[in-house]
C-alpha cells in the first residue's frame, strides 16, 4: 500500500490579510521592499469563499482572494488603471495577468504624461462622443490610452496613444 501523500494544513486570512499580501506581492515584483508609490488598494479585497448556508455570502476568512489596485491619480481626468491583483494558496501565491514587471524595470515607463483630454485631442474627437480606457501594454512596456471612435467597440479599430509621450503641441504664434 502506497503512503498517502500529508495534507495541507488548514490556513486562511483575513480580508486585511490579503490585501497585505497583495501590496507586499506588488512590491516583490518592483523588486521593493514595500509596494511602489502610486498603487493603492482600491477597496477591501473580495474572497472567494462562501459561507455555508442558504444566504451564500463571502467569508470573512479564505485561503484566496482577489484585490483590486489602482495605479495613479485615482478618479481624476488625469487617468488611473484599475486592475486586480490575486491571493492564491493562503498567500502562498499572489499574481496579475498584467505583466508589470516591465513597468517595473523601467520606471518612467509607468509615467502618465498624457492626460484623459489630452489623448482625446490626439485621437480628434469629443470627451462625450467616445469611450476611452487605459491599458498597460506589455509589448512596449508602456501605458496606453484607447480611445474609440464613432461608436465602434472598445479596442476594435480603436485610437492608441502612448500615455508616456506628449504630444507635441503646435508652436505658439
Amino acid at each position: 500500500m502506497e503512503d498517502a501523500l500529508p495534507l495541507a494544513p488548514d490556513c486562511s486570512l483575513t480580508r486585511e490579510q490579503a490585501g497585505e499580501r497583495a501590496m507586499a506581492g506588488l512590491a516583490t515584483l518592483a523588486g521593493a521592499e514595500a509596494s511602489p508609490p502610486g498603487f493603492v488598494l482600491r477597496e477591501p479585497c473580495a474572497s472567494h469563499c462562501l459561507k455555508r448556508g442558504d444566504n451564500a455570502e463571502a467569508s470573512d476568512v479564505c485561503p484566496s482572494w482577489q484585490c483590486g489596485i489602482d495605479y495613479g491619480a485615482s478618479q481624476t481626468w488625469q487617468g488611473y488603471l484599475p486592475f486586480t491583483m490575486y491571493v492564491a494558496r493562503c498567500g502562498e501565491r499572489v499574481f496579475t495577468g498584467m505583466r508589470l514587471e516591465g513597468c517595473f524595470r523601467k520606471p518612467h515607463r509607468c509615467a502618465f504624461a498624457v492626460d484623459r483630454v489630452e489623448a482625446l485631442q490626439i485621437a480628434g474627437t469629443t470627451p462625450d462622443a467616445d469611450e476611452m480606457e487605459l491599458v498597460w501594454d506589455p509589448e512596449n512596456e508602456e501605458f496606453l490610452w484607447i480611445v474609440s471612435r464613432d461608436g465602434r467597440t472598445l479596442r476594435e479599430g480603436s485610437v492608441r496613444i502612448s500615455a508616456h509621450v506628449p504630444a507635441r503641441t503646435p508652436p505658439r504664434r
